[in-house]
């Protein structure tokens, strides 16, 4: 096993994609690394590139012309192309492992669909929610103690369709235990955005998920040109509020009156990925959500989006252009 060649395969080169490719790059492990995008894409990622032989790195434009036999996928597209793309390459790749970006699929039928087809398969499936994987949030999760919090995202310009996920993982990380929905209260604004990617959409406003055991979590995301970004959680008595930078996590706690300052380490998905892939290809398992896991997640949300975009545009459509 030590001199085994691990053979991986990322599917969409973009910001994400590209950040997947210089932490896996730099893993200590034998391997060759494919690369699958659009013509244009591959093109211009080959010529502000070096290529050499050494690197083992290998583009490929088409499904087609990759490998037959892989180790590991992560498919990093758009959520619009991502549940198609998927269902491609497993018709014709035979792989062990998949990680999935998010917002995972746009179509609720998209979620059963793909479990299905790669529990036929036998391929084990993860969700790159990476804040499982941030030391700090561990040791949270233990001070938190399994019990019932209240959690509150809260800042400007956030990208609260495609990040709100994230938030709504940890919050069932912290809580250690799936907790059985109450309600919702929406009230996001009563128009449609438009994201900065373009032909995706974005929301405003606040919305709150509520459980029976009366925790809760509650976004917050206002229109401003300025980016802003708080997570609060309140809980036994105790208060956090936690600010993430680019290379650090403050952390405010308050207790009876008391305030206590911290600061923690903060991990860029380019410095955490090539540890995640290592764990899945050396263990078989991963402290990721498995795809099974965070769909449910995910559906919670969508199928709220869903229904708020039918609403303002007066549509039927079974799609939430999202990502």
């Amino acid at each position: 096993m030590l001199n085994k060649s691990y053979k991986l395969l990322i599917v969409g080169v973009g910001s994400i994609g590209s950040r997947h490719l210089q932490s896996i790059s730099n893993m200590n492990l034998k391997k060759e690394i494919h690369i699958l995008d659009k013509y244009e894409v591959i093109k211009k990622f080959r010529n502000e590139n070096n290529l050499d032989k050494s690197n083992k790195i290998y583009l490929h434009n088409s499904p087609s012309s990759v490998p037959k036999n892989l180790d590991i996928m992560i498919i990093s597209t758009n959520s619009d192309i991502r549940a198609k793309i998927t269902q491609d390459l497993i018709k014709i790749v035979k792989t062990k492992f998949i990680i999935f970006e998010k917002f995972l699929f746009q179509k609720e039928n998209d979620y059963k669909t793909i479990i299905s087809k790669l529990k036929k398969k036998k391929i084990k499936a993860w969700t790159n929610c990476q804040r499982r994987m941030i030391p700090f949030y561990s040791i949270l999760k233990k001070d938190l103690n399994k019990k019932v919090i209240k959690m509150t995202i809260i800042g400007n310009s956030w990208g609260f369709s495609s990040n709100s996920i994230h938030f709504l993982d940890l919050f069932y990380f912290l809580r250690s235990k799936e907790v059985r929905l109450k309600n919702i209260e929406n009230n996001l604004e009563k128009k449609i955005f438009k994201s900065k990617r373009k032909g995706f959409i974005e929301f405003y406003g606040n919305l709150s998920i509520n459980f029976l055991d009366k925790s809760n979590i509650t976004f917050f995301n206002k229109k401003k040109s300025s980016k802003y970004l708080k997570i609060i959680i309140e809980s036994n008595k105790k208060k956090y509020e936690i600010i993430e930078k680019n290379k650090v996590i403050k952390l405010k706690v308050e207790k009876n009156k008391k305030k206590y300052f911290s600061i923690f380490k903060n991990y860029y998905t380019s410095q955490i990925s090539s540890k995640i892939v290592s764990q899945i290809l050396k263990y078989k398992k991963s402290f990721l959500p498995t795809l099974q896991v965070s769909s449910g997640y995910h559906l919670i949300l969508l199928k709220i989006f869903l229904l708020h975009l039918k609403k303002m545009k007066n549509s039927r459509s079974e799609r939430c252009q999202i990502t």
